[in-house]
């Protein structure tokens, strides 16, 4: 539910960081993720993404996992011609 959803914003980095105020380093587990790359504007079709990416594991009978779900954003949608994102949704599963 949506309650639970949580949220953090991260950057990828090469080396090990110090963790500062409210900066925290977070290693992703690994494993299997089920991963769709989308080109999206902002807004709704964020959920619609999400809900086909839900519907993609389940009728592919893979089993959801616990960890980090993610979306992974490959530019900034004020560059793309359209002012989409290009984004992947990575969602772990056994």
């Amino acid at each position: 539910s949506m309650e639970k959803v949580r949220h953090a914003e991260c950057i990828t980095v090469d080396d090990r960081i110090k963790a500062v105020g409210d900066i925290t380093p977070v290693i992703n587990p690994k494993g299997r993720y089920a991963v769709g790359r989308f080109e999206i504007p902002p807004g709704d079709e964020f959920k619609k993404a999400w809900e086909g990416m839900y519907s993609a594991v389940i009728e592919n009978d893979y089993k959801f996992r616990d960890g980090g779900y993610m979306e992974i954003f490959h530019n900034d949608c004020r560059d793309h011609p359209e002012k989409k994102f290009i984004v992947d949704i990575c969602i772990p599963i056994e």
